[in-house]
C-alpha cells in the first residue's frame, strides 16, 4: 500500500491532494487495519456457515466505513448512513455465475 501510494505520488503529486485518492486510500488502510480484528470478532467453527459470509461482508463495509467516515464529513458534511445496510449483506452472498440482468 505504501509502495503504490509513494509511485503514484511520484508520478502525479496533484493526485494526493484529490478528495478521490484520499478516500480510496482510507478505505484500503481500514481493510488493511480493521477488518482482520473485525472478522476474527465472528466464530470459527471450521463447517460452511453462509451467516459468516455475511459478517465477512459487514466487516469490510464497516471497516472502510470507519476509516473513510472523517474525510467524508469535513468534505461533504454528511454520510450517507442508508449505504451501511445495502452494501453490507447481499453484494457478499455468493453469487452464481449468471446475470441478474434478465430480471429486468
Amino acid at each position: 500500500l505504501l509502495v503504490a501510494l509513494t509511485l503514484q505520488a511520484a508520478i502525479d503529486p496533484s493526485q494526493v491532494a484529490t478528495v478521490g485518492f484520499q478516500l480510496s486510500y482510507l478505505a484500503m488502510t481500514g481493510i488493511t487495519l480493521i477488518y482482520p480484528i473485525l472478522e476474527r470478532w465472528y466464530p470459527a467453527d471450521g463447517r460452511f456457515d453462509p451467516i459468516r459470509k455475511v459478517w465477512r461482508g459487514a466487516a469490510l463495509t464497516l471497516s472502510c466505513q470507519l476509516t473513510t467516515a472523517p474525510l467524508a464529513w469535513l468534505t461533504f458534511h454528511t454520510f450517507p448512513v442508508i449505504s451501511c445496510s445495502p452494501t453490507c449483506w447481499p453484494c457478499r452472498l455468493p453469487r452464481p455465475s449468471w446475470s441478474w440482468a434478465w430480471l429486468r
